[in-house]
């Protein structure tokens, strides 16, 4: 394959993954503000981070199985899919139960993509190049390691309901360019 073209999947892979990474943050910047207009308690909020992060670890494992079965280009497509799908849904969520559901769907698309994009550097990228493509996307776009609560402020001035379709139809985007 042409290095060129490499490099570029690698970039918007880089770009989803910063991506994934903001948008696990999301629900701590705006959970106050959800909270007071859903009636949320704290003990119900902790049963959707619950319920995200056990079909994020799902994704993260029985999703590498999958992928490897489907490939990592329809992977990325069925893994950015149901994050965008989920993440959209957000904007119309009006309880509890809906928030819980949505953050499991968003848990299952975002797990999905790490094994996704590793398979993708793994069928784009010779053998001698492959960790540094791999660190390249898993590591660097994480914004916490540069700064510490640097995703972490109040609701957005848009409102959390307007930012979930905003959010995810740039995620889908830059799939769509992939």
């Amino acid at each position: 394959m042409n290095p060129k073209i490499s490099w570029y999947i690698l970039a918007l892979v880089f770009l989803a993954t910063g991506l994934n990474f903001l948008d696990r943050q999301v629900l701590s910047m705006t959970i106050i503000k959800i909270q007071e207009e859903l009636s949320i308690s704290d003990v119900e909020y902790g049963w959707v981070n619950t319920g995200f992060l056990i079909s994020y670890a799902l994704m993260f494992t029985v999703g590498g199985r999958l992928i490897d079965k489907v490939g990592g280009k329809l992977g990325l497509g069925l893994s950015v899919g149901v994050w965008s799908v989920a993440s959209a849904l957000h904007g119309v969520m009006s309880n509890f139960y809906h928030l819980l559901g949505f953050r499991f769907l968003l848990g299952m698309g975002e797990g999905g993509w790490f094994p996704c994009a590793a398979k993708t550097v793994y069928e784009r990228w010779d053998i001698k190049e492959r960790a540094l493509a791999n660190g390249l996307f898993g590591y660097l776009p994480n914004p916490e390691q540069y700064k510490p609560g640097a995703t972490k402020s109040d609701c957005p001035p848009i409102g959390w309901k307007k930012q979930s379709p905003t959010k995810s139809s740039l995620i889908y985007w830059n799939y769509l360019v992939v």
